[in-house]
């Protein structure tokens, strides 16, 4: 482990340099894992000769078991916002409060009584002194009067202390509740400290970036030490309904301001660019589309054993996360209105699986209704081929779901499986104008159940899995990745680049890259 920067950067053993005539490329980024549009960029930049540094915040171990390449490698970050420091002093007072006064607790305990009323007036009676005498009378009714007014002391003492220390366990809490809202921004702060620190340590010859958590610190270093950058917009960040409309204020600033630095901006559909170009002013915008490896060869899995359903269903399938906006109720709706032999099936997870379960019930389609674990992604085609229908049922939540163009259109098509989607823009023009699928209301299930009926027409279903078929053939990273190629050799030229057997044009699939330069 070794110290770079403001915090704990762990890397591995690969190093910049031990490569000479390489170009070097470090990837900004907070993503968990190396799946999906990320990979596919590191996997573009590898073929293009440069050693790819990835940094992230998480655990770099997943992530070097998802590629293996000896030209890349991966940094993590460890940071700690100002306002978790704030949060673990605060933590740190109470517990050492709470150690006193145990202590206290523990000292008052040792002592006796007659420690604290002790006086001249406790001397033992004098030798042959009557026991009840007057002085004796005396002497106890003072000691009982001392100990009333101890005892009472120490009451009053330890309410003052009892009210003394819920105040303070209620600031506590308040001050906790009221950062909390700024936890998220905190912590981007110092990651976009701690990586600008690295990039300027590494001096690489280009800076990628993927969306708003990498943006800042990739444009900071960059500009430090004089490297072009170029972003990569997944989405409509901002829109996203994770962020808080105080995160999306704070955080519309630096995404304005460090977007317009940069050299180039990559955006995955014409609509999102064209909502960046009308917010930001931004010229230097790219489109390239989060298009799927198109496979050599696919072994499709028979999802109806899987699933254990019968051989004669026509599955409908949907694959991705359980969450709110996804208008996974509609479909369940409106397969309830479909032929008994139509089936959905869900592959994947999130928090709704309990209700979506419950649902079906209700509808009385549990018989047809199935939930599928997710699967790795070099094994997600083969699922995916062998459904009948894909189903992709964003509702427009949000300007990202409105705009989205996600990667499960190019997932369906790349093994021909034809598509219902719900009528959004973007998605329409791929459905509508390739014939590949229809678009329904994500709203009525009335109109999902009146487009799966059409779809599954035996005079419109051949034809909408030959034009998907045709679709995916024409549309996969392996030519999408043209125009990614070509603005980032504008930004670095080819110079001195290391020697490769492969065609950097080549698809190279969802496997490790040993065999790669």
């Amino acid at each position: 482990m070794r110290q770079r920067g403001h915090d704990d950067i762990r890397s591995s053993s690969v190093r910049r340099g031990d490569e000479p005539g390489t170009r070097t490329a470090v990837v900004v980024t907070m993503k968990p894992r190396l799946r999906g549009r990320i990979r596919r960029t590191v996997e573009t930049l590898l073929l293009m000769g440069f050693t790819v540094v990835f940094l992230t915040h998480t655990d770099p171990e997943p992530i070097r078991g998802d590629l293996s390449h000896p030209r890349f490698e991966v940094r993590q970050v460890r940071v700690r916002s100002w306002l978790e420091r704030v949060q673990i002093a605060m933590s740190a007072r109470s517990v050492r409060r709470l150690e006193r006064y145990r202590a206290r607790v523990r000292r008052r305990h040792r002592r006796r009584v007659q420690a604290w009323v002790r006086s001249d007036f406790d001397r033992p009676p004098a030798t042959g002194e009557p026991r009840r005498s007057l002085w004796f009378r005396v002497r106890r009714l003072h000691r009982r009067l001392r100990l009333l007014v101890v005892r009472t002391f120490r009451r009053a003492m330890r309410r003052v202390r009892r009210r003394r220390n819920a105040a303070w366990r209620w600031s506590i809490r308040t001050m906790r509740w009221a950062l909390r809202p700024l936890h998220r921004f905190s912590r981007f702060l110092a990651y976009w400290e701690a990586s600008a620190a690295l990039i300027r340590a590494e001096e690489p010859d280009l800076v990628v970036s993927s969306d708003l958590p990498g943006l800042v610190g990739a444009s900071r270093g960059a500009r430090a030490i004089g490297s072009p950058h170029a972003h990569d917009c997944h989405e409509l960040y901002l829109e996203s309904t994770a962020l808080s409309r105080l995160d999306k204020f704070l955080f519309r600033p630096f995404e304005r301001t460090y977007m317009r630095r940069a050299d180039v901006v990559f955006s995955v559909n014409h609509s999102i660019a064209a909502e960046y170009r009308r917010r930001y002013g931004l010229k230097r915008m790219r489109v390239v589309r989060n298009c799927a490896q198109l496979p050599d060869q696919v072994e499709p899995v028979e999802l109806w054993r899987v699933a254990h359903l019968p051989p004669s269903a026509t599955i409908m399938l949907y694959q991705g996360g359980f969450a709110p906006g996804r208008g996974l109720e509609v479909l369940i709706d409106g397969v309830s209105e479909l032929p008994a032999d139509v089936a959905l099936v869900l592959l994947g997870f999130g928090a709704m699986e309990d209700e979506l379960w419950q649902l079906a019930a209700d509808r009385g389609i549990s018989d047809r209704f199935r939930i599928l674990p997710a699967v790795p992604p070099e094994q997600l085609l083969s699922y995916t081929a062998g459904a009948d229908v894909g189903l992709i049922p964003y509702q427009p939540v949000s300007r990202n779901n409105y705009y989205s163009l996600p990667n499960k259109v190019f997932e369906y098509t790349a093994v021909g499986v034809p598509i219902i989607t719900s009528d959004l823009p973007e998605l329409r023009k791929v459905a509508v104008s390739s014939g590949c699928g229809v678009v329904y209301d994500p709203y009525d299930p009335a109109s999902f159940t009146a487009a799966a009926a059409n779809l599954l027409q035996p005079s419109v279903y051949p034809q909408a899995r030959a034009a998907a078929l045709q679709y995916g053939a024409e549309n996969h990273w392996g030519l999408e990745r043209r125009r990614f190629e070509t603005a980032i050799t504008r930004l670095v030229p080819a110079g001195l680049e290391a020697p490769r057997s492969v065609d950097p044009l080549a698809v190279v699939g969802e496997r490790p890259l040993e065999a790669l330069p």
